[in-house]
């Protein structure tokens, strides 16, 4: 059309950046049939700056992965800072469901609390 992604931006109400996102995942992906509705913008971006974004779609689809994951098969490997980095972020999630859960004082709570008390009186392996 000839537009700026500027231009465009403006007249749709978002950034020049998001413009450009936006148009790198459509020359990728020009066709609906080359996309997948099942997984997020985000993947398909990621897919689109990799040299076979197909490939790469058609793997975080039968894999399964979240984009975090997906980005980290793309840049072959899986650090062994981002497996502690991904312990810490479930361990808080999980934490603050558990807090969730056990402020209700209902049925689960207690289940919830019986589940564990078992679990911390196993002892802990810690590495060194």
């Amino acid at each position: 059309m000839g537009l700026k992604p500027r231009q465009i931006a403006s007249a749709i109400g978002c950034s020049a950046s998001q413009v450009r996102k936006m148009t790198r995942v459509f020359n990728a992906f020009p066709r609906e049939e080359d996309r997948i509705p099942y997984l997020s913008f985000r993947h398909h971006q990621i897919a689109a700056h990799t040299s076979e974004p197909q490939k790469w779609l058609a793997a975080a689809m039968d894999n399964q992965w979240s984009t975090r994951r997906m980005q980290e098969e793309i840049n072959g490997s899986v650090s062994p800072a981002s497996k502690e980095d991904q312990a810490w972020e479930k361990a808080e999630k999980v934490l603050l469901l558990a807090d969730e859960v056990l402020s209700t004082e209902s049925e689960a709570a207690g289940w919830l609390q019986k589940e564990l008390n078992k679990l911390l009186s196993k002892p802990i392996r810690l590495s060194a």
